[in-house]
């Protein structure tokens, strides 16, 4: 009679559930950081196009006083 300790099929079950915890967490840590990106990313293009709307504005005025 196989005791717990011994048994290799409940042991391959358990290997086979702490690789998937470890993954989940891999992926959790991951998905953070692209999250993290993303909103950098965000803050980084909302601030380009204010640049950009500021610029055009500005030439609109310029070319507004000398016609």
């Amino acid at each position: 009679m196989n005791t717990v300790g011994n048994d290799p099929a409940k042991s391959q079950f358990f290997t086979t559930i702490n690789e998937a915890i470890i993954v989940q967490e891999q992926l959790s840590v991951q998905l953070e950081q692209g999250t993290q990106f993303y909103v950098k990313l965000n803050d980084i293009l909302i601030r380009l196009q204010q640049s950009i709307n500021d610029y055009k504005f500005s030439r609109d005025l310029q070319k507004n006083e000398l016609v």
